[in-house]
């Protein structure tokens, strides 16, 4: 990541926590917004960013598409080293466990956020070829 967009995440991060949610807590034509904090896998230092959230069924779950880089975003290395992290959704802050889905889960799961966003489609080929990984969020 770059510095400008280092800057984009701290302010989007601060906005969401400043107005609760009604800032920021919304993208891309109503999709959900949360913020997630991991431990950095290197540093030990928390680390927030906000990603757009989706249902499966009462659960919540995030995916690790970072707009179809080829690399799986730090957030995600992050939580594979320690998958305790916690979740803010408007004022609350909840501590989860981050569980990624299966590849077939993941797959099925990747389609139904392509077929309300389906702009997600393009990240497919920036990815060369990485899968995308669903990550589901269970309180602890």
């Amino acid at each position: 990541m770059n510095a400008l967009q280092k800057r984009f995440v701290a302010f989007h991060v601060w906005l969401f926590r400043r107005s609760q949610g009604r800032w920021g807590g919304t993208m891309d034509r109503g999709g959900k917004v949360l913020l997630l904090t991991t431990k950095g896998r290197k540093t030990g230092q928390a680390r927030t960013v906000p990603l757009m959230y989706f249902d499966d069924g009462g659960t919540i779950f995030v995916s690790n598409s970072a707009a179809g880089t080829p690399t799986p975003p730090a957030w995600y290395l992050n939580l594979q080293a320690d998958p305790d992290v916690e979740v803010e959704l408007a004022a609350e802050r909840v501590p989860m466990r981050a569980i990624p889905a299966s590849p077939e889960r993941s797959l099925e799961l990747w389609n139904q956020i392509c077929a309300g966003w389906p702009r997600f489609r393009s990240y497919e080929p920036k990815a060369k070829g990485r899968a995308f990984t669903m990550v589901h969020l269970h309180p602890r």
